[in-house]
């Protein structure tokens, strides 16, 4: 996985010399939330989290844009009733927050509307891989207590990588932009169990975009 990750970070700096491609970088919130497919009465809060990346962004001479990068965000979730558990399966308590932190590569491809000198419209479909960085686990105690080896009850830990799909919609004016991304994941975040609860997530993004590289108007 690191391997992917360095490959797709080379191919984007390379890519900087390129006439067409636009490279940036954004920041911004996104909220996200998780979703139980099975159920059993589980639900999840979902958390508002910061998010920041690279931008690498290629304008045909039509109407499609592509649009790839490197971003860093979290996955977090608020609940009282669920149960974590340390390796050898002891019950540590119950979870009061799971934060979970990844690099994501995003794919995408978008409709542009040009409205002249007032900028350009955009809005497309995409697919993203998530890399798992590292997670941690906050147990609701009198103090309460972060650790980072644990895992849901009825899982087998988070999994290391998990694809997502994408819509999304932007408004772009020379240099400055922004970006609303809308995300489900197709794969599971928790490793899938034999018999247990399986996780999906859901993420809100809204992101400013700041471009380094400008394209020449064709």
């Amino acid at each position: 996985m690191k391997k992917i990750i360095v490959f797709f970070s080379v191919l984007i700096l390379s890519n900087v010399m390129l006439a067409q491609i636009q490279f940036g970088v954004n920041g911004g919130l996104q909220y996200s939330n998780l979703t139980n497919l099975i159920s059993y009465g589980i639900t999840t809060n979902g958390k508002i989290t910061p998010t920041l990346g690279l931008t690498m962004r290629y304008l045909s001479k039509k109407s499609l844009s592509f649009n790839s990068g490197l971003q860093y965000h979290q996955i977090a979730f608020n609940k009282t009733n669920l149960e974590a558990a340390n390796e050898d399966g002891t019950n540590l308590g119950i979870v009061k927050q799971h934060a979970i932190n990844y690099l994501q590569i995003p794919l995408s491809a978008a409709y542009k509307f040009d409205i002249g000198n007032h900028g350009l419209f955009f809005v497309g479909l995409g697919v993203n891989l998530n890399a798992t960085l590292n997670d941690k686990i906050t147990l609701t105690q009198a103090v309460p207590v972060t650790i980072s080896n644990p895992y849901i009850i009825d899982s087998k830990g988070v999994a290391s990588t998990f694809w997502s799909t994408s819509f999304l919609f932007g408004y772009q004016i020379k240099n400055i932009g922004f970006q609303f991304d809308i995300q489900n994941s197709i794969t599971y975040i928790y490793k899938k169990p034999t018999v247990a609860p399986e996780w999906k997530a859901f993420v809100g993004r809204c992101t400013l975009v700041y471009l380094l590289k400008q394209n020449k108007k064709s």
